[in-house]
């Protein structure tokens, strides 16, 4: 009678075995899945706070969570990034002049305010590098103001974004 008790313990530690093997496997591919780069789901809607404040152009972007005016917000100046597909939603205002804001090959020629938000919609699409003008209304020209539109694959936005600050870079 021992004999098939060694047959069956044999046969349960080669169970065990593989029972784990197969454990181990799941959670390698799950982990990889986990790790590998996913394509970033495409933005239909997005919404960019744009201030104009001593002779330049700043901008807020929303983070992680896609919306604007939370604390994962990201900030930058001078190059405007937005994701191609989406609809652009500039939102415009001043702390100190007038300003203007001119994207040329879009054919947007806007205008930022103190205590106004003013509101401007641009499609972009395909990647592009466009030229972004800007004046501040006193009637000298500021280099600060001379920028770019970027419009950048949804990927490769959200990547952009992680490289930009969480700290506000509007001067006070």
């Amino acid at each position: 009678m021992s004999k098939p008790l060694r047959v069956l313990s044999s046969r349960l530690v080669s169970f065990r075995f593989a029972l784990v093997a197969l454990g181990a496997s799941i959670a390698l591919l799950v982990s990889f899945y986990l790790a590998w780069p996913s394509k970033s789901k495409p933005y239909k809607d997005i919404e960019i706070e744009v201030v104009g404040s001593e002779f330049a152009f700043y901008f807020r972007y929303p983070g992680a969570d896609r919306t604007l005016f939370t604390q994962d917000d990201r900030h930058g100046a001078s190059t405007l990034f937005v994701p191609a597909g989406a609809r652009v939603h500039l939102k415009l205002s001043s702390l100190d002049y007038l300003y203007t804001l001119e994207i040329p090959a879009r054919e947007i020629y806007e205008m930022a305010a103190p205590d106004l938000i003013l509101d401007s919609y641009l499609e972009a699409s395909p990647p592009q590098e466009l030229e972004l003008l800007g004046s501040q209304m006193c009637g000298y020209d500021h280099s600060s103001l001379l920028g770019k539109l970027i419009v950048l694959s949804p990927s490769d936005f959200d990547r952009t974004m992680n490289t930009l600050s969480k700290q506000t870079l509007i001067p006070n």
